[in-house]
C-alpha cells in the first residue's frame, strides 16, 4: 500500500514539473514579454587643459537605440561645445565614431541609431568635448569607454540573469519536494487510519 502512495506522489511531482516548466503546448507563451535592457554604461569625463570642466556621460539602451546623456560642470554660461565619440583613447584619438548634439549650458542628449552592444564591440572609444566650433583642436574634457569596462558591464548582466534563473529553478524544485512530502504524509496517515479500522474490526 505504501508503494502505491509513493507512486502517486511521484506522478504528482512529475505533473507539477510539467506545469511549472512545460505548460500547455497550445498556449501562447511570452507574446507580451519585454526583454530587460542591458545595464547602462557610465563614462567619467575628466578635465583637460586646466579647463575646470568635468562631468559624466550615461549611455542607456532604449528600443534598440542608445540614448547618450552628458552632464558637465564648470562650463561657461551660454557655452556651446561640440562633442564627439571618437575611436581610440583620450591620449590617442582616432576618427570620429559618432557625433553628438552640442553641449549647451552643461547638457547634451543624443539618441544614436545603434544598439548598446554595437558600442561595446566598437570599444575602445573616447568621448571628447571641444572648446567651441571655432576651436575644435582645443579640448575641455574627455572620457574613455574601454573594452574591459564594457565587457564587465555586459558580463554582470549575464551573471545576474543566470543567478535569477538558478534561483527560480531552486524555488520550483523546493515547491515540488514539499508537495511530494505532503502527499506521502497524507498517504501514511490514511494507511494508518485504515490499519486502525481493520484492527478495531478484528478485535470486535
Amino acid at each position: 500500500m505504501k508503494l502505491t502512495y509513493l507512486i502517486i506522489a511521484a506522478i504528482v511531482i512529475i505533473g507539477g514539473g510539467y506545469l511549472l516548466f512545460g505548460g500547455n503546448a497550445n498556449e501562447e507563451v511570452g507574446t507580451n514579454e519585454v526583454e530587460e535592457a542591458p545595464t547602462p554604461i557610465m563614462v567619467v569625463l575628466s578635465e583637460q587643459n586646466t579647463s575646470g570642466v568635468s562631468g559624466e556621460a550615461l549611455l542607456t539602451s532604449v528600443n534598440d537605440q542608445v540614448r547618450v546623456e552628458v552632464a558637465l560642470s564648470g562650463t561657461p554660461e551660454g557655452g556651446n561645445h561640440p562633442i564627439h565619440i571618437h575611436k581610440g583613447t583620450c591620449t590617442e584619438l582616432g576618427e570620429i565614431y559618432q557625433g553628438l548634439n552640442n553641449v549647451q549650458d552643461g547638457k547634451s542628449v543624443t539618441v544614436l541609431d545603434e544598439s548598446l552592444d554595437d558600442i561595446v564591440h566598437a570599444a575602445p572609444l573616447a568621448i571628447q568635448v571641444h572648446v567651441s566650433a571655432d576651436e575644435l583642436g582645443s579640448y575641455v574634457t574627455c572620457g574613455e569607454l574601454k573594452i574591459a569596462d564594457a565587457m564587465m558591464e555586459k558580463g554582470a548582466d549575464a551573471m545576474m540573469e543566470k543567478e535569477g534563473d538558478a534561483m527560480e529553478h531552486d524555488d520550483a524544485m523546493d515547491a515540488m519536494e514539499k508537495e511530494g512530502d505532503a502527499m506521502m504524509e497524507k498517504g501514511d496517515d490514511t494507511m494508518m487510519e485504515k490499519e486502525g479500522d481493520a484492527m478495531e474490526k478484528t478485535t470486535n
